[in-house]
């Protein structure tokens, strides 16, 4: 009954052929919005390789090429050090000179969108930030088009973002106020961010969380423990966010003797930008590319699979990897900001062992836990049935259920 659907159309600059945990979370609302009720269109970012018009699984996709603020470097896992370094520097430098905006790309977004609502009348829009253009083009038509729903997804802060500069949080805070009187509602990934937005944002009727959760079946796998004690970390590092504290607090534990005989460290699709301890080195394997089903493998089968995440000044950050790394039922070593939300839920689903980021001899202790642990077999159980609402699909059943409320107001 497709006459009968409501149009619904998601405006985004994150979508394949980019990877990101952005286009995840995409996708999973492509995937997921209820595709009896609603029609979806998407206009995104497209590239040389692809853009222009599509239709994909039912989706019908519009790409459109940016011209300046969208450009990125493509950062890759078997960079050496100085080339990632210098991709770093050169994206800084052209942000430093056209901004983080493109006007170009702004202005064809709402084309598009324009040349949608002639052919169709538009129920909803949802446009998710970062970037904020996708907002930006959602405010105009709504604007001119009050009687259109809108909702607002937010990955990260906008104007109290403290690791935004000054001159970016003045400008957002005008956006904010500017939502706040023609959006409807909003979600974000975590409720501390959400709660953020009830004192950015508040005047909307709707504040929902939809975290990004993970797109897979568990993995219901025999558990097992390899004769060599395994650690994995899935994933990039970047910035501050690197295995130093957590390397430190191994070299300690390896000059005590207090790790096992046979180790090994796994680093899966990470930079070769941080420094390994030279006495330990033999025992660290880096895996350049490993894609995303053989990365869940290698976390089904490690002993222990490690997150890291340092104090960023936020609250609400969950990495890209921790929902992953619950479905494989396996123990976590989260080195990570206690007080922020990983740290909560790891604790929460009784997932494995939490230590503060600079807490070297909390790390140490926690590691211990989970060699003793290895050594005599105990498994850790999980909160199963809670895991299993991580999953993307109940995530974005959340957001079904936000539309249906909007649309039939």
């Amino acid at each position: 009954m497709s006459g009968s659907k409501k149009t619904i159309v998601l405006i985004t600059a994150w979508y394949p052929p980019l990877q990101s945990v952005a286009v995840n979370r995409m996708l999973a609302f492509a995937k997921y919005l209820d595709a009896e009720k609603y029609q979806l269109t998407i206009i995104t970012v497209g590239n040389d390789a692809c853009f222009g018009e599509s239709n994909e699984d039912g989706v019908d996709i519009i790409r459109i090429k940016p011209k300046t603020g969208f450009w990125r470097p493509a950062f890759k896992s078997s960079d050496p050090k100085m080339i990632h370094y210098s991709k770093v520097a050169r994206r800084k430098l052209r942000t430093s000179i056209f901004g983080d905006h493109d006007s170009a790309w702004l202005k064809e977004a709402f084309q598009a969108l324009e040349m949608v609502s002639t052919q169709k009348k538009i129920d909803l829009i949802l446009s998710s930030f970062s970037p904020v253009e996708p907002h930006l083009v959602a405010l105009k038509f709504c604007k001119k088009n009050p009687g259109t729903k809108w909702i607002v997804d937010m990955r990260d802060e906008m104007s109290l973002n403290p690791q935004t500069d000054k001159a970016t949080q003045k400008r957002y805070a005008k956006i904010e106020k500017e939502i706040n009187i023609h959006a409807h509602a909003l979600v974000s990934v975590s409720e501390p961010i959400v709660e953020y937005f009830k004192t950015a944002i508040p005047d909307l009727k709707y504040y929902i969380e939809v975290r990004n959760g993970f797109d897979h079946d568990l993995m219901d796998l025999p558990y097992h423990f390899n004769e060599e004690f395994t650690m994995l970390h899935a994933g990039s590092f970047y910035g501050v966010r690197k295995p130093d504290t957590l390397f430190k607090a191994m070299e300690n534990l390896h000059k005590k003797n207090e790790l096992p005989k046979n180790w090994k460290f796994i680093c899966a699709g990470a930079s070769r930008n941080f420094s390994i301890p030279p006495d330990f080195k033999k025992n660290v394997e880096i895996l350049d590319r490993v894609s995303q089903t053989e990365s869940l493998k290698l976390m089904a089968s490690a002993d222990l699979n490690i997150l890291i995440q340092p104090p960023t000044g936020r609250m609400g950050v969950y990495t890209g990897k921790i929902f992953d790394y619950l479905s494989v039922n396996k123990p976590i070593l989260a080195v990570v900001d206690k007080r922020d939300v990983g740290a909560q839920l790891i604790n929460k689903l009784k997932a494995g062992y939490v230590a503060d980021f600079g807490d070297i001899a909390e790390i140490e202790d926690q590691i211990k836990l989970a060699i003793d642990h290895w050594k005599h077999h105990d498994e850790l159980k999980p909160e199963k049935s809670e895991i299993i609402k991580l999953h993307r699909k109940h995530q974005v059943h959340k957001l079904n259920l936000l539309i249906q409320d909007l649309l039939h107001e």
